[in-house]
């Protein structure tokens, strides 16, 4: 019976277990680590930049549809009554029967159908379909480049928040230091093995390193709610305790020369791209407006049925060749044509800006890296040597032949050198960052390639 209810018991155990576990697992359990990945995707899901380069896709993707309706003949219908004072014929004049009154009425209706067609405009809608094309590719390049500014922001903030939660680890171990050092030299105070002096030296240095440790945690809490603006999680979601460290893959090789770099970047860079779909799309509107000064010939034709409400109508068709030529507009072809030119102008200046803006970063960011790169070396040696200061001095304060101030001074260059370490070397991750950015590689694929997660 004992056994039974044991079994029992147990069984109701496992149940509960498991469907508890189950909709944790569906509810996306808090307790989840949040990748830089994942991070990085939720970022482009669900942040407002993104929502607004795709909206600017779309809006060009219709231009190119109505670019492309004008080669296209226009059929439409129309309907419509007048009402006369006087009884007017129902009928054309040609349809009036020689000897016959025609039938009359105040009230006649008339019915079309209507086909025009544009057979020849100087190259207006060829000119139109190509500049909306342009601007199609012009937005895809800008959502490429948003897709890319976003990716590397969040990685900027995500590496932030490892790095303040890091820094404010190292004033945690610096206050623990200073809070045993204050006991100790309180200790040797009560024996009057010491001065007083010097366990006000320890309490001023312990207060000050507690108010680095509050503008530590601050700084950490801040970039914490920056993460979760940007991906759109709850503040609990992107805590530091619950991220995945990052570190670059061994795959993270050196760029390359930095004329091919470059040359890569102003092929494929999404803003120079942009700027180059615009100024071909700016020559394009300058051949529309170029196209107003040639005729246009339109072809129409019109099946229509007028008539009475008494039933007395007449169902007749026309065709029509129009030449329209403008000679004279009061100078609106001459402006549409300038201001068409000064587009074009600037747009040209535009890409060569563009160039030029990427050209300086590629520079500023190749620069970073290897200032990154040396900083990490050297702080990676600077932490070890005041690692060991650190242990020294204190072994050297404890046997009473050290001095209570250079423990002191040890353990802050300590801080001060592991939050300049941490720095530098996600310095050399936002390089790189910043580096495939402007060559226009960075996505999904690249981080997975060039960073590895380090828990």
């Amino acid at each position: 019976m004992i056994r039974t209810s044991c079994f029992r018991a147990m069984s109701v155990a496992v149940i509960l277990f498991t469907l508890t576990g189950c909709d944790a697992a569906a509810a996306g359990v808090p307790g989840e680590r949040l990748t830089l990945t994942e991070a990085v995707e939720m970022a482009l899901e669900r942040y407002p930049a993104m929502g607004v380069s795709q909206a600017s896709v779309e809006e060009s993707g219709g231009g190119v549809r109505e670019a492309r309706a004008a080669w296209f003949p226009v059929l439409s219908i129309s309907a419509g009554a007048q009402q006369y004072e006087e009884p007017m014929p129902v009928t054309p004049i040609h349809g009036f029967q020689f000897g016959l009154a025609p039938p009359f009425d105040e009230t006649i209706t008339l019915y079309s159908l209507n086909l025009e067609y544009t057979l020849f405009d100087g190259g207006g809608r060829l000119a139109g379909l190509r500049r909306a094309g342009e601007l199609h590719r012009a937005a895809l390049a800008s959502l490429d480049g948003t897709r890319q500014d976003v990716t590397a922001r969040v990685v900027s903030v995500y590496l932030g928040v490892l790095a303040r939660q890091e820094i404010l680890s190292a004033h945690d171990h610096r206050v623990a230091a200073l809070e045993s050092e204050l006991a100790r030299v309180e200790q040797f105070f009560r024996e009057e093995r010491s001065a007083r002096v010097e366990v006000l030296r320890a309490e001023a240095n312990l207060a000050a390193a507690e108010a680095e440790k509050v503008r530590a945690r601050t700084a950490l809490e801040v970039t914490e709610r920056e993460l979760a603006l940007l991906v759109g999680a709850d503040l609990e979601r992107v805590r530091a305790e619950g991220l995945v460290g990052v570190t670059l893959s061994g795959s993270a090789h050196d760029p390359g020369p930095r004329n091919e770099l470059i040359s890569r970047a102003l092929l494929s860079n999404s803003s120079v791209q942009e700027a180059r779909h615009m100024r071909d799309a700016a020559k394009q509107g300058s051949a529309m407006a170029k196209s107003a000064r040639w005729p246009r010939l339109l072809l129409d034709g019109s099946l229509f049925d007028q008539g009475d409400l008494e039933g007395n109508r007449v169902t007749e068709w026309k065709a029509a060749a129009v030449l329209n030529l403008p000679l004279f507009t009061g100078g609106m072809t001459t402006g549409r044509i300038a201001r068409a030119k000064a587009a074009e102008r600037g747009a040209l200046e535009g890409l060569r800006l563009r160039e030029y803006e990427v050209t300086k970063a590629l520079d500023w960011a190749l620069a970073a890296l290897e200032e990154a790169r040396a900083r990490v070396e050297s702080l990676t040696e600077a932490v070890e040597a005041t690692e060991e200061v650190v242990k020294i001095e204190k072994l050297l304060l404890e046997a009473g032949s050290g001095t209570q101030t250079d423990y002191l001074d040890a353990e802050a260059n300590l801080v001060t050198a592991r939050a300049n370490l941490v720095e530098a070397r996600h310095g050399e991750i936002m390089a790189r960052v910043d580096l495939a950015r402007l060559l226009g590689e960075l996505d999904g694929e690249w981080l997975s390639r060039h960073l590895e997660d380090h828990p």
